[in-house]
């Protein structure tokens, strides 16, 4: 996140890809042998992922002669080695001076951040020509060219774009945690809250606080209030939940489970609290 911020796009075009490592050549004979790739049977081992309908499914294994499944131990080592390859042939033609082009990247996810429109198709082009040289695939349904003013485009958990202040009362180029993030950060939650945990509530509470640390020590960039106030929000009636559950209580637990209990007895953290908190201290 820290190679990309606010002000790399507040005036440029932004074009956003995902480079797929999955049908790139293994060792291929127009690579020099010091440039190649010997994977061997690491390759042919499967990857337990989950599909759409929850269930558990083997992806991969010895029937696979090219690419690797998604998830699996050896695709970060090649998505690094052929993103490797495509910024060094990037710099080889001096691209990001002759386009005005950038390259952000974390792994397989690219960011190509450019002065103008019509660089970012160039870039696209170009994009396309290098890694079909290398024996990669651009997937297109995570490929796009967005206007960084006007529009906005998630990288990394975060969604860059034109957002609203009330306090200067016009748009401006910010960054804020994605709705996805706010979703799987509510789902971290409600793998503690499930109906099924027994823990003590001192206890629960804790594991909720861990989750919600780790989420927000990535998230911490940019406007956070308006992420951080959701998933207080559905903490706190979540929590509610489990307790009027636990205790058998009518409703909703709002009026037996206020917030003073929550926070104050049960020790749960406020993410927006632990914000504005951290703001006074640096003012200091």
């Amino acid at each position: 996140m820290s190679r990309l911020s606010e002000g790399d796009f507040g005036a440029r075009s932004s074009f956003w890809c995902q480079v797929s490592t999955s049908h790139a050549r293994i060792g291929s004979l127009a690579d020099p042998p010091s440039r190649r790739v010997v994977a061997g049977r690491v390759f042919q081992l499967g990857t337990e992922e989950t599909s759409e309908r929850g269930r558990k499914v083997l992806t991969g294994g010895k029937r696979s002669s090219r690419g690797t499944p998604q998830g699996g131990v050896v695709s970060p080592l090649m998505a690094n080695t052929y993103i490797h390859r495509l910024l060094r042939a990037w710099k080889k033609f001096g691209l990001e001076r002759k386009l005005g082009a950038r390259i952000v990247n974390y792994a397989d996810d690219l960011v190509i951040v450019c002065r103008t429109k019509a660089g970012a198709r160039e870039a696209h082009a170009w994009l396309e020509w290098i890694t079909r040289r290398l024996g990669l695939q651009l997937n297109e349904q995570k490929t796009c060219i967005r206007d960084a003013q006007e529009e906005s485009f998630d990288f990394l958990g975060y969604t860059f774009g034109p957002k609203w202040s009330y306090r200067m009362g016009r748009m401006y180029p910010g960054v804020a945690p994605s709705k996805k993030a706010v979703g799987q950060a509510k789902q971290r939650v409600r793998s503690v809250l499930r109906p099924g945990n027994t823990a003590p509530a001192f206890e629960v509470v804790a594991a909720v606080n861990r989750h919600l640390v780790g989420w927000a020590n990535y998230f911490s960039v940019g406007s956070l209030s308006g992420a951080y106030i959701a998933v207080d929000f559905y903490t706190n009636d979540l929590l509610r939940q489990f307790l009027a559950r636990r205790h058998k209580t009518p409703g909703r637990g709002v009026r037996q489970f206020h917030w003073q209990y929550l926070h104050q007895t049960l020790g749960l953290m406020s993410l927006e609290d632990r914000r504005q908190s951290a703001t006074s201290q640096a003012l200091k």
